[in-house]
């Protein structure tokens, strides 16, 4: 059963006014026929009816007009909201789950809104533009930068889910973007500065310049790492953040590029960004208390924290001895991208912890949720779970993080 056919139509009502195409709404016949008959009985397009939404004045308006514009306004907020339930309960739901009830519902109309990308608000922008009203502008923008935010997560999302990227590393990517996504969108609202070309044009730049520089000749692996060591750690000055360590914003890709400086993981996610466009392979390593990068045709690792340095074994050993741990093999295996991420939503709440509640920068403790449901539901792939976290505070969800994975006591977060 579609999740649209559990929703009254008054509410669908309030949404076509709101979503650009609502051509694609007024086709669900079986569950919004008065958005159907409210858009067959007028030639208006729908910015005419948004436009519309805001046109009356408390001046000269009777009792009634008011109660109605009131009304109207309680259902615009029900409506805003849920567009996000309903983008949310898409991005977190199980993949498989989701397009095997879309193919027995044959709801075509869904997949369309669930597939809505940030394209379409160009015309929206425009309309609002136009509004004289600076009480209305207001209104209209905060609505709109609501539902393009929620355009531009679900575009990366499909894409993870919908269209599977050829590689993990690939996969790692889409995912470390969303989440960076996530919270630097949701607390600044910039969709330039915080886009996700904003994070692939200087990864791929990066590239481009150690390929102008072995040019002309057959480059080894070696001289491969050893331009990018030299561009990455030396030119650009990547580096661990040792002042700030547990600053949340250390864990956003988007903050690390303009930084240049971040925590491991962070760091070593742009690290095998780099090297994946140079088809090097590079593995990211969860050593008890760090993170480092493994280099499997060279035999080494590399700590990106500390400018590069290169990692033999006893190095390792003593990195897992310093943080209370006996070394052994399985340790040095590769994170898998799921793995990858519920580690960053791990570092994400020690920071909100360190910080007793007291995050104003990054992320809302919206994001925060919707970043630790997808990280959640990365790695037990349980829809159930996943909605779950949804309506918890933020010990709640440390709570039920420790329970999960069943952390030791001195791993609890």
């Amino acid at each position: 059963m579609s999740i649209l056919q559990e929703l009254p139509t008054a509410m669908l009502y309030c949404i076509a006014l709101y979503i650009p195409d609502g051509v694609t709404l007024c086709h669900f016949e079986s569950t919004c026929r008065n958005v159907r008959a409210a858009l067959q009985s007028t030639m208006d397009p729908w910015h005419v009816l948004y436009c519309k939404r805001w046109s009356f004045r408390d001046t000269g308006m009777s009792f009634f007009d008011k109660q109605a514009y009131a009304e109207r306004h309680a259902k615009d907020r029900e409506a805003k909201h849920l567009c996000q339930s309903i983008l949310q309960r898409a991005a977190t739901a199980d993949p498989s789950e989701d397009v095997k009830a879309k193919e027995q519902a044959n709801d075509k109309d869904f997949r369309r809104l669930f597939a809505m990308g940030k394209d379409i608000f160009d015309e929206c922008w425009t309309v609002h533009d136009q509004i004289q009203s600076a009480s209305d502008r207001e209104r209209s923008k905060t609505l709109l930068l609501h539902l393009q935010f929620a355009a531009i997560i679900t575009d990366l999302v499909n894409s993870i889910h919908y269209q599977r990227p050829a590689s993990s590393d690939e996969r790692l990517e889409q995912l470390a973007i969303l989440v960076s996504l996530l919270a630097c969108n949701d607390a600044y609202r910039n969709f330039d500065q915080f886009a996700e070309e904003a994070i692939r044009a200087p990864l791929e730049a990066m590239a481009q310049t150690v390929r102008e520089r072995l040019t002309g000749r057959s480059s080894t692996t070696a001289q491969i790492i050893e331009t990018i060591h030299q561009l990455f750690f030396l030119e650009e000055g990547f580096s661990g953040n040792t002042e700030d360590y547990y600053n949340i914003e250390n864990s956003f890709l988007h903050f690390a590029l303009q930084r240049k400086c971040a925590i491991p993981m962070t760091l070593a996610i742009l690290y095998k960004g780099v090297a994946r466009r140079l088809n090097v392979e590079v593995h990211i390593i969860g050593l008890p208390g760090q993170i480092v990068v493994g280099i499997p045709a060279l035999g080494y690792h590399v700590d990106v924290f500390n400018g590069g340095r290169v990692l033999h074994r006893e190095d390792l050993v003593e990195i897992c001895n310093s943080n209370g741990h006996a070394f052994h093999e399985e340790l040095l295996d590769p994170l898998s991208p799921e793995r990858t991420v519920s580690r960053i939503g791990h570092n994400i709440m020690t920071c909100v912890g360190r910080a007793a509640g007291n995050v104003t920068a990054a992320a809302s403790p919206s994001a925060l949720r919707l970043i630790m449901a997808i990280s959640l539901n990365m790695t037990l792939r349980d829809p159930r779970q996943t909605e779950l976290v949804f309506g918890q505070c933020h010990m709640s969800l440390v709570n039920r993080w420790n329970r999960l994975y069943g952390r030791s006591d001195d791993e609890q977060l």
